[in-house]
């Protein structure tokens, strides 16, 4: 059962969802100018942008330190995003998926791998903290994971939200299409 202020925090980051949808289409046009010609570097692939920010919202990274995240802001593999008690952050992907968190969330961007014209690849987040509502994206639906502290999540074309509470428990909420969940 999630709390008054957990409902609180989906209600926000619903009203953010309706607010923000259109961005996708801009998305996957700047995402196509940002990557084209670029080559790739191990540890600092950009695999997405911000496109929507409320608040205090920070990213870390082992090699590169810490960044303060605004509108437009390029997020790398390996990046861990991090948002403060007034934060609210909307990503969207190079393979089009869409992730919201709420307040004091902690999201690890492990790996995506994407070729549009094979459309195979990979997508590992994981949420050690917080909420999150995820938008699947345009690769089949077993190439996406989320992993929280105390399960998996298998994806198959679906909106979901998350909670990941202080002791790791975490919470699905199904909004459309399917999930598998394991331990």
């Amino acid at each position: 059962m999630l709390t008054v202020f957990e409902q609180g925090i989906l209600t926000n980051v619903s009203k953010l969802v309706r607010a923000m949808y259109w961005r996708r289409i801009v998305f996957v046009i700047v995402a196509s100018l940002l990557v084209g010609g670029q080559a790739p570097v191990p540890d600092r692939q950009l695999i997405g942008v911000v496109a929507g920010v409320q608040g205090s919202v920070i990213t870390e990274h082992a090699t590169n330190g810490n960044r303060v995240l605004g509108v437009g802001a390029k997020l790398y593999q390996n990046d861990t995003v991090k948002t403060r008690e007034d934060g609210f952050l909307e990503m969207l992907f190079i393979d089009e998926p869409v992730l919201k968190l709420g307040p004091r969330a902690t999201l690890k961007l492990d790996q995506l791998i994407f070729n549009p014209h094979s459309r195979h690849g990979k997508f590992a987040i994981s949420l050690d903290r917080g909420i999150m509502r995820f938008f699947s994206g345009s690769q089949p639906s077993e190439v996406y994971r989320v992993k929280t502290p105390s399960l998996t999540i298998g994806i198959k074309g679906t909106i979901f939200d998350v909670v990941v509470r202080r002791d790791k428990a975490s919470t699905v909420l199904l909004r459309k299409g399917a999930v598998t969940v394991s331990n």
